[in-house]
């Protein structure tokens, strides 16, 4: 079914958004979730925000950074932090088919990223969890303010998503989109997860494995014109056509989401598209990496250098668009739909609404369920996992374990924690009870033979 209304790629889909109505400005999220790759000085804006508004963090690491690194920045900042090295492998145990299918892996070639697998473990704890608000933050977002972070949950009182559009220090957009805006052309910036508030307390999707994952995350309220921008955020600068190669594994996400949107924007839905709706959008696609193409011959003489990589990086994307079909575009909404069930079942009640109590508690399941079956299940992978407590001059070590049942401390919910994500978390929690006149704080850490503590815990008040 070939859309009458859609007749190329947009360039703003700003009306998706809600831009009606303010805030209150009397709510608290639960947590602060960052996935990094990065250097662990990319880390310091984060942190920086949750000793600013006293949210806890939680860091999923990996490439080049390590959990440990993460602790010792959260530790010197004196706030409350969990972080893990990523895992190999389905730590989740959720067969998503738009991971698994090789057919449809093949259409985002080298693309390296966990970013969706440690963000669906966010939505997965905060279900376990029964988190109410939850924010999700990248690494290169920096310059947030404390009152932005408070209307984004504020926002969450009546709607499901609320954002931070990416538009300042450098907009967040794919390659061709920047090409587009560096040729002369038009081009807005759309909310993304690189910091966006999430009410938890709702079915949820997931993000699957494909460029844009967060568009299709949000599907759903960007088609109901639910998702609130609060503000913009700054994005630090990098080079998008630093390789072909980046273009190439964003081309299939790409025209996905901008194919579904494009639709979105027309108030038509996405779930009656059909094959001949892809073909027509991919020759609409086609037409638009030539228009960018033949624009990027005219970038001013200051810019030719970058207009020259640009051009290459376009030239990716229409060699790899080559190789899509509207067959696979079908297979992948298929998948898709499948993989949203799965995540529905998913165990775990809806949270109760807190109003700005902080929790991270792991809640009480009856023995038997299937929240304690999951927990067991996700707990098994990493069955070893130790709690250090400093108190004095003495280590404390003690086991956690597998039961389900209530955490009696502070100090155990971070291995309930550990437990509830089958991860071995890293925790620094400031717990306010004082021993000897100081703050004490915890440390929990997978380990399969040793305990190697790291550095000092004992905090200054």
């Amino acid at each position: 079914m070939i859309s009458p209304s859609v007749h190329g790629q947009g360039e703003s889909h700003a009306g998706l958004l809600d831009y009606s109505g303010t805030a209150s400005a009397r709510a608290r999220f639960d947590v602060i979730v960052v996935p990094t790759h990065r250097p662990v000085k990319r880390l310091r804006a984060s942190i920086d925000l949750a000793r600013r508004t006293g949210l806890p963090l939680i860091v999923m690491c990996s490439r080049a950074i390590r959990h440990d690194e993460a602790i010792i920045e959260a530790n010197e900042a004196g706030i409350e932090a969990f972080a893990f090295d990523m895992p190999a492998g389905n730590p989740l145990a959720i067969d998503f088919t738009t991971s698994v299918d090789a057919e449809l892996a093949a259409a985002s070639p080298d693309r390296n990223s966990d970013l969706s697998m440690k963000r669906n473990i966010g939505l997965v704890l905060a279900r376990l969890l029964r988190w109410d608000r939850m924010m999700f933050l990248d690494d290169d977002i920096y310059w947030v303010g404390q009152r932005q972070v408070t209307t984004l949950a504020a926002a969450l009182d009546d709607h499901k998503v609320s954002a931070l559009i990416p538009k300042r220090g450098f907009p967040g957009n794919s390659v061709v989109c920047h090409a587009r805006r560096l040729g002369g052309g038009k081009q807005d910036v759309f909310a993304s997860a690189s910091g966006i508030g999430v009410r938890c307390g709702h079915d949820l999707a997931f993000f699957p494995k494909v460029y844009n994952e967060d568009w299709f995350f949000f599907a759903d309220e960007a088609a109901r014109h639910r998702i609130k921008p609060v503000g913009e955020s700054h994005q630090r600068k990098y080079d998008p056509y630093d390789s072909p190669a980046r273009a190439t594994w964003e081309e299939f996400g790409d025209l996905l989401a901008e194919g579904l949107y494009a639709r979105l924007d027309f108030g038509e839905g996405i779930w009656d598209v059909d094959a001949s709706y892809w073909d027509y959008f991919i020759e609409l696609r086609r037409s638009l990496h030539q228009q960018i193409a033949e624009s990027l011959t005219r970038v001013k003489h200051e810019r030719r250098g970058e207009g020259i990589k640009a051009a290459e990086s376009i030239r990716a994307a229409q060699e790899q668009l080559e190789r899509i079909t509207s067959g696979l575009c079908m297979k992948f909404m298929r998948s898709w739909a499948e993989d949203l069930e799965k995540m529905v079942r998913l165990p775990g009640r809806p949270a109760a609404a807190r109003h700005g109590r902080r929790s991270l508690r792991l809640p009480e399941h009856p023995p038997g369920s299937r929240s304690e079956s999951i927990i067991a299940r996700l707990a098994a992978q990493h069955p070893s996992t130790r709690r250090v407590c400093r108190t004095g001059d003495d280590w404390d070590y003690g086991y956690s374990s597998t039961s389900a049942s209530r955490p009696s401390s502070t100090e155990s919910r971070c291995c309930c924690m550990a437990l509830a994500a089958g991860l071995g978390l890293a925790c620094i929690q400031r717990d306010w009870r004082r021993s000897s006149s100081r703050l004490r704080s915890t440390i929990a850490i997978r380990t399969d033979e040793s305990l190697q503590p790291y550095g000092r815990t004992t905090l200054s008040p």
